[in-house]
């Protein structure tokens, strides 16, 4: 089976199972100053933003740095955080 198959058969049991009230386990986020990065949980992201909840359970694991961020990385993190609420 092809990895794309796999994860829209991922995505799809995920959302049904948040449809049935069926609680997920938490998602694993890294927060840089203002930023955040999922490290786990991709696909209950995915589906909660396409069910339009407007929060998630989340763990956060906050990573102290010194100096600003690269621009790269600040300029990926904001594109993400902005993405509408669909699939």
């Amino acid at each position: 089976m092809e990895r794309k198959d796999r994860c829209a058969i991922l995505w799809m049991g995920i959302a049904m199972a948040r449809q049935q009230g069926i609680a997920m386990p938490a998602v694993q986020l890294i927060q840089v100053g203002d930023l955040y990065f999922v490290r786990d949980g991709h696909h209950r992201m995915s589906v909660a933003r396409a069910l339009g909840e407007a929060y998630v359970e989340a763990e956060v694991t906050v990573w102290e740095v010194a100096g600003p961020l690269p621009r790269e990385m600040a300029t990926v993190a904001v594109a993400t955080a902005a993405r509408p609420a669909t699939a």
